[in-house]
């Protein structure tokens, strides 16, 4: 007979038993992540799996872009395939290609909805492509801007008129004149001190999301790896008192004898005795707590604050034409309208119009985004054939004039100047009257 047979066996008596002690679980107040200054949205982008992930597919997608460059300066534009421009853009400094400064720009961008590039130039030498030699990301968590309290705001029509100076405060200072930095940032409506031009990151909103998520990694983590005790093993056996206690030595030989059993190869699987013994589970499932359930929510929500279509987040539930069409979306709805601003802000502080230049960022290469090029000039050119037939029409007295003007504006959408230009060379006099 084994230990626990022998302490079960065993009848103990006492007059008078303690009740359990139980420890309170304290307040049920949600902890929500705190975001005290803006380097604390670079940590959770570094630490939070699930927007890492969300930030990085934008990062990659974005880098797709390719550079072109046009001539402006004629009713069309032109295309341009060498210049000075692309040398710079396609090694923007000697530590990058020009993928990887892409890629830091619109991760600074997303992280912390600002964009600092500063270009390096000769002292005394102006602004201008003509003049920079290399382009650098700055840290935009380190990142402040000196605001010139002389002028108000809104009466300022010059960058240096709002902003005295730029400030790195990283590893010492360093300032930056205001036409050296190309400040690129997300809306904000927090109207404070720096006017507006700071950038909101979305990381703000999402602090409910992002909470979420951590508590529900660190809950997993512990449940792993510090269960506790998976149940209550005692004794069931009762007197004219009540049940009947173990004493504290008992308790431990208790224990000591419990460890004989488990899993391993070493241990014992099954325990036989007869004893009056019950068992009291205090296992806590994972599946019970819903965390893979609250993880996919939290993180759908993260995507819908960027743009980012769920089926690409969440790739196992999505079939290959709900992939292909989330692609289509994330560069429509997020990637391309980014680009846009990005692109102007480029133009903007290169100052290609002094020159009839103007910069692209192009997608229009993607295998994602062909076929819906290839529509639309399917789309233009059976609109080009519709044209043709109502000028002929027109032309040949099939169609009056003034139908011909009508379906122009009403079917295709042409303004009333513009239908009337395509139809000036079809019009006839009006016969005389006798």
């Amino acid at each position: 007979m084994n230990f626990l047979q022998k302490i079960f066996q065993k009848e103990i008596h006492k007059k008078s038993i303690s009740p359990p002690n139980f420890t309170g679980f304290g307040n049920l107040s949600p902890i929500w992540l705190k975001f005290k200054g803006r380097v604390d949205y670079l940590n959770a982008y570094l630490t939070v799996p699930e927007l890492n992930y969300i930030i990085n597919l934008l990062t990659e997608s974005f880098s797709l872009a390719k550079y072109k460059l046009y001539d402006v300066s004629g009713d069309k534009k032109e295309l341009i395939t060498e210049h000075k421009i692309y040398d710079l853009l396609k090694n923007p400094n000697p530590l990058q290609s020009e993928k990887e400064f892409l890629q830091q720009l619109y991760t600074y961008f997303n992280i912390d909805g600002n964009s600092y590039i500063f270009s390096g130039k000769p002292l005394g030498f102006s602004t201008g492509w003509e003049n920079i030699s290399t382009l650098w990301n700055l840290p935009s968590q380190y990142m402040d801007i000196k605001i010139n309290n002389e002028v108000p705001v809104w009466a300022s029509t010059d960058i240096t008129e709002v902003v005295s100076s730029y400030v790195l405060n990283y590893g010492g200072i360093s300032i930056f004149k205001p036409e050296d930095i190309l400040h690129i940032n997300e809306p904000s409506v927090n109207f404070s001190s720096d006017y507006n031009i700071i950038g909101q990151s979305r990381i703000e909103s999402l602090k409910v999301p992002l909470s979420n998520i951590n508590r529900a990694y660190e809950a997993r983590n512990v449940i792993l790896s510090k269960r506790g005790a998976i149940g209550i093993l005692s004794n069931d056996d009762r007197d004219s008192v009540g049940k009947v206690p173990l004493t504290d030595d008992e308790k431990a030989k208790v224990q000591e004898s419990f460890n004989e059993y488990g899993l391993s190869h070493d241990t014992w699987q099954i325990a036989i005795t007869d004893a009056n013994l019950k068992w009291i589970p205090l296992n806590w499932p994972i599946a019970e707590l819903q965390l893979n359930e609250g993880l996919t929510k939290d993180t759908e929500t993260i995507g819908n604050s960027y743009g980012v279509p769920f089926p690409l987040i969440n790739q196992d539930r999505s079939t290959f034409d709900n992939q292909n069409t989330a692609q289509k979306r994330l560069y429509l709805d997020k990637i391309i309208p980014d680009a846009k601003l990005i692109e102007k802000s480029l133009n903007r502080f290169l100052m290609t119009s002094e020159s009839n230049l103007y910069l692209e960022l192009s997608y229009d290469h993607l295998e994602a985004l062909q076929q819906d090029e290839l529509q639309k000039n399917e789309i233009q050119a059976l609109r080009s054939r519709t044209i043709l037939d109502i000028q002929k029409s027109v032309r040949f007295g099939e169609t009056s004039y003034d139908n011909g003007i009508a379906i122009l504006i009403e079917v295709l959408g042409y303004s009333d100047e513009n239908a009337k230009n395509l139809l000036s060379d079809t019009k006839r006099p009006d016969p005389e009257i006798e």
